[in-house]
């Protein structure tokens, strides 16, 4: 096989012309919407796994550090390995040959990346309860409300006694 990195220019070309249009979260957008032909995702393929000690070596680096030691499970290792192709593939979109090795841009692009992928999906255990807690999904949205205007509209209705209401408040027990 030629070299890879050569095969993937015109990916990269237009991936890099994607992520650039993009407003926020481009190298994911790009990745998601610049299709590969077969001999790029081969070529793809055969670098990823020419890279894979590197890309695993970042994996269990990001793990160790988020587990503060603790032995890495296979299976979340695994996992992360998995999800680490989309993080490499974003990687390439960004990465110039002219300025560096690969492996080195990939622990840079990566770390970070998978450090973020980790602990989004982390779920953290209450010193005082043993139970797992489930993560609030990242698709949850909060209705934003004007704290200001609600109190200036019941004031004015008449319906809330600042000075009354906020006294209580104040000297009430907790």
């Amino acid at each position: 096989m030629d070299n890879p990195i050569e095969q993937l220019e015109g990916w990269q070309r237009r991936a890099r012309q994607v992520a650039d249009e993009a407003s926020s979260a481009g190298t994911k957008k790009a990745v998601q919407q610049t299709e590969m032909d077969e001999e790029e995702r081969e070529a793809a393929r055969h670098l990823f796994a020419s890279c894979h000690d590197v890309i695993e070596e970042i994996c269990r680096y990001v793990l160790r550090n988020e587990r503060s030691g603790e032995q890495t499970p296979s299976l979340e290792l695994e996992g992360l390995l998995h999800q680490s192709y989309l993080h490499f593939l974003r990687a390439l979109v960004r990465f110039r040959p002219d300025k560096g090795e690969l492996d080195q841009y990939l622990r840079y692009a990566m770390g970070s990346r998978l450090k973020a992928h980790v602990q989004s999906k982390s779920v953290h255990r209450d010193d005082r309860d043993e139970e797992e807690r489930e993560p609030v999904p990242s698709t949850t949205s909060f209705r934003r409300f004007d704290v200001v205007a609600i109190v200036d509209e019941l004031v004015e209705s008449g319906r809330l006694d600042v000075q009354k209401e906020t006294w209580e408040r104040l000297t009430a027990a907790p």
